[in-house]
């Protein structure tokens, strides 16, 4: 739940200002004076202990760290809530009006016997076949751990490994095709349908030769958080913004209802979600509005603010939108809600206190993966399997398991985890 990078992004970010401030850079004098204190780690002792560690025989410094963390750690609940409320309210409309494939929550529940399948996991652990396909692929997973410290030991050209990468050049200044085998990939394709696979690699042909055109003639600027060309990236997100308004426009009968619902209609049912649309509506309201005056107190302009939060949701909403249709667990926007608001007002425009109030987002939002409303998808999905009296707890537990989850796991070479173990 914690989206890529989020741990490693968001303790960077809080202790890299301070430590990377230089005369030469002149961060005191540029970027400091607009981030606020209780964003960042303002102690320069701690945030070199970060980066170099502690002193022998001194503690952690708590007390300075817990201030950006605390404050952290309500916007990410914030938007962890947000997420959770959006695809509550979503699920129905999703799930039983357009009947969406949802093939990760299909194949888990596939896999359960909760969808009365056959081929649950025990029947398949008792088939042999499934056993000698299990033995492979762990095989192969075990013997690619070790090349990542021996590098003598070729990794196997499976499971989306770099070496399993195949390029085929179409001509100069085109962007190569590239080729992997990614079981994963394989697995959730067989949930989805096939006019959804077709048009996936149908338009990422076209995109790479549009793209090609593009470099031959010397159109499109750079930006390094696009998920492929720059000019690919901008007109992808144009019509995600057409996606998300159209398939809202097409919901607008059951948004309605929500909202009917919401402000006290009984005669709309919502026994069977993971919460009521009250409380999903008051939370998404409560949630927006926190993150709002929160990035604002970041030093972020109102307008600014809008432009950035209506990016953000267009692009996770049309994400969602998408995996719970194909299963593409790697997928990421075209665009950052930092790009787009940048590129809207610009420097001059937004003002430095609001351009380094944007920066401090990539923490949460690098990639534009991920984070908060695309795992969240399935979440509601998956509770319609549950039963009706246990379905509202579901929605607490995934909030409580994704901040106790939240980090990313280090790999320590063997000293390290001899004295981990021993703490």
């Amino acid at each position: 739940m914690q989206g890529e990078w989020l741990a490693n992004y968001l303790l960077r970010e809080m202790a890299v200002p301070h430590y990377f401030a230089t005369p030469e850079n002149r961060w005191d004098d540029l970027i400091l004076p607009h981030m606020p204190a209780w964003t960042v780690v303002a102690d320069r002792e701690a945030a070199a202990a970060f980066h170099e560690g502690l002193p022998p025989g001194s503690g952690f410094p708590w007390l300075v760290w817990a201030r950006p963390l605390f404050w952290w750690g309500t916007f990410l609940v914030a938007v962890l809530g947000i997420g959770l409320s959006i695809n509550v309210i979503l699920r129905r409309q999703w799930a039983e009006h357009e009947r969406l494939a949802y093939p990760v929550a299909r194949a888990l529940l596939r896999l359960t016997g909760v969808a009365g399948s056959k081929g649950t996991l025990a029947e398949l652990c008792r088939s042999r076949l499934f056993r000698i396909g299990f033995g492979l692929m762990l095989a192969i997973i075990c013997w690619n751990i070790p090349t990542w410290f021996f590098v003598a030991m070729p990794q196997l050209p499976v499971l989306n490994a770099y070496e399993g990468l195949r390029q085929i050049t179409i001509a100069r200044g085109f962007p190569d095709f590239v080729l992997t085998l990614s079981p994963l990939m394989l697995i959730f394709g067989y949930f989805t349908s096939l006019d959804v696979l077709f048009s996936i690699w149908f338009f990422h042909i076209l995109s790479l030769v549009q793209a090609g055109l593009f470099n031959r003639l010397d159109l499109g600027s750079s930006d390094p958080w696009c998920s492929f060309h720059p000019a690919i990236g901008w007109q992808s997100f144009g019509g995600v913004i057409v996606f998300v308004g159209w398939g809202l426009w097409i919901a607008r009968h059951h948004l309605t209802e929500v909202v009917s619902k919401a402000l006290g209609n009984d005669r709309i049912d919502d026994s069977g979600e993971l919460m009521s649309y009250r409380t999903a509506v008051g939370m998404l309201i409560s949630g927006l509005v926190y993150a709002a005056f929160w990035l604002h107190d970041t030093g972020m302009g109102w307008a600014p603010v809008m432009a950035y939060w209506f990016a953000t949701l267009v692009l996770y909403v049309g994400l969602a939108r998408i995996l719970v249709e194909s299963g593409l667990v790697f997928l990421r926007g075209p665009i950052t809600a930092q790009a787009f608001t940048w590129h809207l007002f610009g420097i001059l425009g937004m003002g430095p206190a609001s351009a380094v109030s944007v920066g401090l987002t990539f923490s949460s939002f690098c990639d534009a993966k991920t984070f908060a409303m695309t795992p969240l998808s399935h979440v509601p999905r998956l509770g319609m399997a549950m039963a009706r009296e246990s379905r509202r707890a579901l929605g607490p537990a995934v909030m409580a398991g994704s901040f106790l989850g939240g980090g990313r796991p280090r790999v320590y070479p063997l000293p390290g985890l001899l004295r981990a173990w021993k703490l």
